[in-house]
């Protein structure tokens, strides 16, 4: 969560006689403005959201995503204690700007404070950059061995430096596994919590197939556990009533033996 700062005025950039440095300094020729200027109405105050519109209007995005942007100077919010309105508009470094393949970058420039008389004060403006991509987060607590639906999941934004090849980026990705560990709401799945769906489920029928050598005999049973593709499981014969054991080879089926051969 962005922290703010205590109020604080620009009772050092504007006076009620305008003698301030906004009167005083820098009144030479001020660098054109990249951005719309804002105008802040006495008693008022250029405030975070204000800078950052600024800010954005001349920003290139980034490869992936959008940024975040962190405000590191100056503090804000700002007031105006004048008895005019004060204009305040943005000039980028004139720098090539942040590159747009970065995960964290900087940006900078000039705040140009300008009263009713066109005297301009300049404010140096600094803030960081961080990429932020969308990622699939659960809406609440899902428990372990849950089968992931759609309607579990929302979008959360998730720094791009701290994607890496186990983070999960598509929903397409959860839906039809089976949760290995429980997952807290709002926070990425890792496709290490994520396993193969449940093949046969406990006492619901089952093909049980005998392979030996050519020959294949295939009964039907009930699976005693649940069990995914290519796991053990134990399942009692429909036709002897005896428990077996074998290997899960596609949803519902069982095979003992090796059916390669």
């Amino acid at each position: 969560m962005r922290r703010h700062p205590s109020r604080s005025s620009w009772s050092r950039f504007a006076s009620p006689a305008c003698a301030g440095i906004i009167l005083a300094a820098a009144l030479g020729c001020a660098p054109a403005a990249g951005s719309e200027a804002v105008l802040v109405a006495p008693g008022a105050s250029l405030d975070a959201a204000s800078v950052l519109a600024m800010i954005r209007q001349d920003l290139p995005p980034p490869e992936e995503g959008a940024w975040d942007i962190r405000i590191l100077q100056p503090t804000l919010p700002l007031a105006n204690p004048a008895a005019e309105p004060l204009s305040v508009a943005l000039a980028p470094d004139g720098g090539a700007g942040p590159d747009p393949s970065a995960a964290v970058a900087r940006t900078g420039g000039i705040l140009l404070v300008t009263d009713g008389s066109g005297r301009t004060a300049r404010l140096p403006f600094s803030a960081e950059l961080r990429a932020m991509v969308m990622v699939p987060v659960p809406l609440r607590t899902l428990a372990a061995g849950t089968a992931p639906e759609a309607e579990m999941f929302g979008e959360a934004a998730w720094p791009r430096q701290r994607v890496d090849d186990q983070l999960v980026r598509s929903l397409d990705e959860i839906v039809g596994t089976r949760l290995a560990r429980r997952l807290p709401p709002g926070r990425p799945v890792s496709r290490s919590a994520l396993q193969a769906p449940w093949a046969v489920h406990r006492d619901e029928p089952v093909r049980i197939s005998f392979v030996r050598g050519g020959l294949r005999l295939t009964v039907t049973g009930y699976a005693q556990e649940d069990a995914a593709v290519g796991e053990l499981v134990r399942a009692l014969n429909a036709a002897s009533e005896r428990q077996v054991r074998g290997r899960v080879t596609a949803p519902g089926e069982i095979t003992i033996g090796d059916p390669a051969r």
